[in-house]
């Protein structure tokens, strides 16, 4: 049997499991060196894809999805395409009575993520080049909730 190619959903399920092993060692480190105040470790089963969960009981939680897929360059029997997750850190707006805390403590989970991708770069791209962008920290109301966010894409150029 051939050996699977390596291709979009190899791509989101690599990020996915190594962020999900990975991100709460980050998250205390950080911890560790500031020393002021602690972040929340995000629970196993608060990590959604692409979508906010119709009833939603998390303080700290992930979504993640696919948010590109570009081709660049067809050669021959060849096409590049650039692919590019995304991972936003979302907190629950109900135990923030500060925006400034909630930005801080955004800057540092954003922090963690960066951190582990950069520690474990070659579990996401299979050994492919990996580029990481910050995302600002911003606000949203949901269904009356105000919701905190901010995290990072992640993309690599595949060859198919």
């Amino acid at each position: 049997m051939a050996e699977a190619k390596f291709d979009v959903e190899s791509f989101l399920k690599n990020a996915v499991a190594t962020l999900r092993a990975n991100i709460n060692t980050q998250i205390s480190a950080i911890d560790t060196e500031k020393g002021d105040f602690v972040l929340d470790p995000i629970p196993s089963d608060a990590w959604f894809l692409n979508l906010i969960p119709k009833r939603f009981s998390r303080d700290v939680f992930v979504i993640y999805g696919i948010i590109e897929e570009a081709t660049d360059e067809v050669i021959e029997t060849s096409v590049l395409r650039k692919i590019t997750l995304q991972f936003e850190i979302g907190l629950n707006d109900k135990n923030w009575n500060e925006s400034e805390a909630a930005v801080y403590r955004l800057l540092r989970y954003r922090r963690a993520l960066e951190e582990t991708v950069s520690l474990n770069f070659r579990k996401f791209g299979n050994g492919k080049k990996v580029k990481v962008e910050g995302l600002t920290p911003a606000s949203v109301s949901f269904k009356g909730t105000r919701f905190e966010f901010s995290g990072i894409n992640i993309s690599i150029h595949l060859d198919s």
